[in-house]
């Protein structure tokens, strides 16, 4: 039961760590083509 649990618990923060990677990833998207809007340089 112990072995079972202690699997689950680590499935559950890998789902987590890979959605924050993802979560981070989406951010810094979204700022990156904002700012490339606001400041007509997509280049920087």
């Amino acid at each position: 039961m112990g072995d079972i649990y202690a699997a689950n618990v680590a499935d559950l923060l890998a789902a987590v760590k890979r959605f924050l990677t993802f979560a981070v990833n989406v951010h810094e998207t979204t700022v990156f083509l904002i700012s490339g809007k606001t400041s007509k340089r997509f280049g920087a």
